[in-house]
């Protein structure tokens, strides 16, 4: 199992311990660690998955699940200007104090500013929400206070394991 897919599988497995069980993803390619792992959950009847190609929906479909449930729902990107189409939502749940988590894949911080395509600077972007830039294991429930949280997941290559079980 890649480093990248054992962050992702540890990142999901917390999110659920913690109680978290709605996830909105929009799918791409640096995000796919996350994607296998909320399939392989979702396919064990563990969490509620929800795919939104559009991320602005997302977005706003996670916000109105966190709304409904007065708890914690998760929306997932890849990297780049997909996560500035959370902007609009996050700026509603931080006003109207919604248990939204904000999760951005990201590139390592070492391959940060080189001018490759999709290297927004993910970090500053939530400028009224706590972020957090995960690259190794860590414990997430630290993290949740009942406020929106941005969690900006460095994973490096591979992205996912040859073999996937």
């Amino acid at each position: 199992m890649s480093d990248a897919t054992k962050l992702a599988h540890s990142i999901i497995r917390q999110l659920i311990e913690v109680g978290v069980s709605d996830f909105v993803i929009s799918p791409g390619s640096r995000n796919a660690p996350l994607s296998i792992a909320l399939s392989q959950a979702a396919n064990k009847q563990l969490i509620d998955l929800h795919v939104k190609i559009d991320e602005r929906g997302a977005a706003f479909f996670a916000l109105g699940l966190s709304k409904a449930s007065n708890n914690y729902v998760s929306v997932i990107c890849t990297s780049g200007t997909a996560a500035a189409n959370f902007l609009p939502a996050a700026l509603e749940a931080v006003h109207s104090g919604n248990k939204l988590i904000i999760i951005t894949a990201d590139r390592p911080a070492r391959l940060r500013k080189t001018g490759a395509n999709q290297t927004t600077d993910q970090m500053g972007m939530f400028q009224s929400i706590k972020t957090h830039d995960i690259s190794t294991d860590t414990d997430i429930k630290n993290y949740l206070s009942g406020n929106p949280v941005h969690l900006n997941i460095q994973f490096d290559e591979p992205l996912i394991s040859t073999r996937l079980s």
